[in-house]
């Protein structure tokens, strides 16, 4: 972006075509970069990269990543993380980003013909946040983020 690379992915797909290793990195403009790497299983297709795969991470992500949340403007919301690149302000216009009931919301991105979709969920003791991010086409989950209330 403006000449900056903003994120790196290395997907290894095994030999037998059964796993698959990301070692994904991402360059936040204020930061030290951010490196995941994740393991998935095939649970579904046969060969190359199409097809459904699980997780089998035990822990993908550096634990010592933190997502803070701040309103915004009254009926809003800021998110702030490099992990979700800075800071990200979230309005809730009904359509695109929504409540969804008082402790989720879903918002939806559309870029180059995806739709992408991020849910937002407290748990009932508000003590654990889950954020799945999912592409709208593929109908299931997909990366899904946990956090626990410090």
């Amino acid at each position: 972006k403006d000449g900056r690379r903003i994120i790196s992915a290395i997907w290894t797909l095994s030999a037998d075509g059964k796993t698959l290793d990301d070692d994904f990195t991402q360059y936040p403009s204020d930061g030290s970069p951010i490196n995941v790497r994740l393991a998935y299983q095939r649970s579904a297709g046969s060969s190359g990269f199409t097809g459904t795969w699980d997780s089998t991470s035990s822990s993908g992500l550096d634990p010592g990543i933190e997502l803070e949340i701040r309103p915004y403007e009254g009926d809003g919301l800021t998110l702030i993380s490099p992990v979700a690149g800075g800071t990200q302000n979230i309005k809730f216009d009904g359509k695109d980003n929504r409540r969804m009931n008082q402790r989720s919301l879903e918002m939806t991105h559309a870029s180059q013909g995806n739709v992408r979709v991020t849910q937002i969920e407290v748990s009932a003791d508000l003590k654990t946040l889950t954020i799945n991010v999912y592409l709208a086409s593929a109908k299931q989950l997909g990366t899904i983020l946990v956090f626990d209330r410090e």
